[in-house]
């Protein structure tokens, strides 16, 4: 029992014994495990530290260099110093050396003054005596220049005189007075035979009227070059006036002032202007002996011109006439169908007034020439859609005076040119250009006055309807007596009535 009882009390004891025994294993444990770790973590201290020490190595290695390169600067520092206290040495005696220097210098500059001081006065002096050498010289040169100017000027006059004398402004081509002189010089025995030749551009005139002087220019300056291109260096050019020339070709004989002639004829018609071709008359004849008189020999070569003229010029005029109504026509198609209407009441007109042919044929062409002058009226005034302002008619009344200019240029056509002047004069004095009346205005000017007015009446404008036949005819006979001669508008009232309109014939 007793043994029993004891076992029953030994028994917990050694469970408990037993579990403090387990604890105490598990802190061993537990201790060894953290043993571990803490050895773990010397071993990465350890490793640090290490790595450590090899640092601090590295860096005693290097300051130590640094510590050795420090040295080194300061023996280098100390050898400057010795340097610079040698060079110190060295620039207080230079110092001295200047201020020695410095001494002399000043010596020196009062010396330099001193003798800037007389330097000044003698170039016052020099100065004083070079004005007074310019003043001379200028003098002198002033003097000179006006002569060498008077000289200039009197060799300038000379030369001008001599080319006013002898030359021709517009083209400077020799003169009718260089011509005279020129036969004197050359009617030489030396020189014979003696041809002269004589020239003139046909038409010229009638374009320099119509489309004025730089078409006319134009066709003078290619005749010029023509020339120089036949004239030899012997011969002698001379231009009497605008499109007349004359040639003096000292030794050559006719058949060799024919091929000359031949020549100049052949070149200039070849040249054009615009629609205008060019062509010139001629005429030649020869000096064969000194008996012969030179004068005798150009008026029988400007005879020969003449025919010539008569010939080729009329027939180049009707052509320019011609293409300058057709130029007229092409700037306004209006002046075509009037100057057309016009033509054809004209002749009815002088047919109905028992005219005979020839006289009826002149009025029916003055008819359709009366206009020719608005070729040179600006196109854009003759087209004008609306009224003229006063300027613009005034260009306008300028066209009797130019018609009567080209008209007059030609040997054909001159008989209409009095006519196409008068065509805008009135009866009573106030028409234009020149405001003559009643007898001096010729028969046709007064019937193509009637004529053109009524059929510009008959028109229609752009600024106004056309007026009825019977309203223009009632207009016409209203300024009878002040704007139309009164015998002449009755027989055309009485035209009008018998015939009707002549718009759509």
């Amino acid at each position: 029992m007793i043994n029993s009882s004891k076992k029953q009390e030994t028994q917990p004891l050694e469970r408990d014994l037993l579990n403090e025994l387990n604890i105490a294993n598990k802190e061993i444990a537990n201790q060894l495990i953290e043993s571990k770790k803490n050895e773990k973590d010397l071993v990465i201290v350890e490793k640090k530290l290490a790595t450590q020490t090899e640092e601090k190595e590295t860096l005693a290695d290097e300051l130590s260099v640094v510590n050795k390169e420090l040295v080194i600067q300061k023996k280098d520092k100390k050898t400057r110093t010795k340097e610079l206290g040698i060079v110190k040495t060295e620039l207080a005696l230079q110092n001295a050396e200047n201020e020695d220097l410095a001494t002399e210098l000043v010596s020196v500059n009062k010396e330099l003054i001193f003798q800037k001081d007389e330097k000044k006065k003698r170039t016052r002096e020099l100065k004083s005596a070079n004005k007074e050498l310019v003043f001379q010289a200028n003098e002198k040169q002033t003097q000179t220049d006006k002569f060498i100017i008077i000289k200039k000027a009197i060799i300038s006059q000379a030369v001008e005189i001599e080319n006013l004398t002898y030359q021709n402004q517009m083209n400077g081509l020799n003169n009718r007075k260089y011509f005279l002189d020129a036969l004197a010089r050359y009617d030489l025995e030396a020189n014979l035979p003696i041809s002269i030749i004589m020239c003139e551009i046909n038409g010229l005139a009638i374009i320099n009227h119509s489309l004025g002087h730089f078409m006319a220019d134009e066709i003078l300056t290619r005749i010029i070059k023509i020339l120089s291109r036949v004239v030899r260096t012997e011969d002698v050019s001379i231009c009497f006036s605008s499109g007349e020339f004359a040639l003096i070709l000292p030794k050559t004989n006719m058949n060799k002032s024919n091929r000359i002639v031949k020549k100049l004829k052949a070149f200039t018609s070849n040249e054009k202007a615009g629609l205008f071709d060019v062509s010139i008359s001629c005429g030649t004849q020869t000096k064969l002996i000194m008996s012969d008189s030179l004068d005798e020999t150009v008026k029988i070569a400007q005879e020969k011109l003449n025919i010539d003229r008569k010939i080729e010029g009329t027939i180049v005029e009707n052509n320019t006439i011609g293409l300058i109504m057709e130029m007229l026509f092409e700037k306004n198609n209006r002046e075509m169908l009037h100057s057309s209407r016009v033509s054809n009441m004209c002749e009815r007109l002088a047919q109905k007034l028992h005219f005979d042919q020839g006289v009826v044929a002149r009025i029916r062409a003055t008819g359709m020439l009366h206009d020719i002058g608005k070729i040179g009226i600006d196109e854009k005034i003759l087209n004008e859609s609306g009224k003229l302002n006063e300027h613009e008619w005034a260009e306008i009344k300028k066209h009797p005076e130019i018609g009567y200019r080209i008209l007059s240029a030609s040997n054909e056509f001159i008989i209409h040119a009095k006519d196409v002047l008068q065509h805008h004069e009135r009866i009573d004095g106030t028409g234009y250009p020149n405001g003559i009346k009643g007898e001096e205005i010729s028969l046709v000017a007064k019937i193509i006055s009637i004529v053109d007015a009524y059929d510009a009446l008959i028109s229609e404008r752009p600024y106004r309807k056309a007026l009825c036949e019977k309203d223009a005819i009632e207009e016409i006979i209203r300024c009878s007596g002040s704007q139309f001669d009164t015998e002449l508008v009755k027989v055309f009232v009485e035209m009008i009535r018998e015939h009707g309109d002549f718009k759509e014939k």
